[in-house]
């Protein structure tokens, strides 16, 4: 994900620290500090010219999860690593697709010596867990993603780049 954030911002988060509110809004607060406008900010967000730093965050990610999963018999970060341009495989940061429950659970499954699940078709969220965030044309191009984003990722990622920009620039 480009930035995390709130589309509305409530009353109680006046007062905070930006990146508080929005992971990696320093992306966008680095641009405010160089004086850019609102306008020249999404300028820059149309045509891919902002860097959110997936590298660097991405293997920030993976690195902490393998370094958790030293100590656990059911891993998935190879996982992760192996499919994560195929295919979906979170809804949030932290809320897994229906093929990471799928994998987790044959994991088990094997360790028990029953026989795995042989799932070939699911939902992306058999699990309903609550909570989306979409990806963009940005993440798309950077990962090369092979599977289609969502059709207004866009607009979403643009709402919270006015939302840092009104934020940051009123405190």
């Amino acid at each position: 994900y480009p930035i995390k954030g709130p589309t509305e911002i409530n009353q109680s988060h006046f007062g905070k620290h930006c990146h508080i509110i929005f992971d990696n809004s320093e992306c966008i607060t680095n641009l405010i500090d160089k004086k850019l406008n609102l306008d020249e900010i999404l300028k820059l967000y149309q045509e891919n010219k902002i860097n959110f730093n997936y590298e660097k965050r991405y293997n920030n990610t993976i690195n902490i999860l393998e370094n958790r999963e030293k100590v656990c018999d059911v891993k998935i970060v190879d996982f992760i690593k192996k499919n994560f341009t195929k295919e979906r495989l979170f809804l949030l940061e932290n809320h897994p697709t229906s093929i990471i429950f799928i994998n987790i659970t044959n994991q088990i499954l094997k360790i028990l010596n029953i026989e795995e699940l042989k799932i070939l078709e699911h939902g992306i969220n058999e699990c309903n867990l609550p909570g989306y965030i979409p990806l963009d044309i940005s993440s798309k191009n950077h990962f090369n993603y092979e599977f289609e984003i969502d059709k207004d990722g866009n607009n979403y990622y643009k709402q919270c780049i006015i939302n840092i920009f009104n934020f940051y620039t009123k405190n």
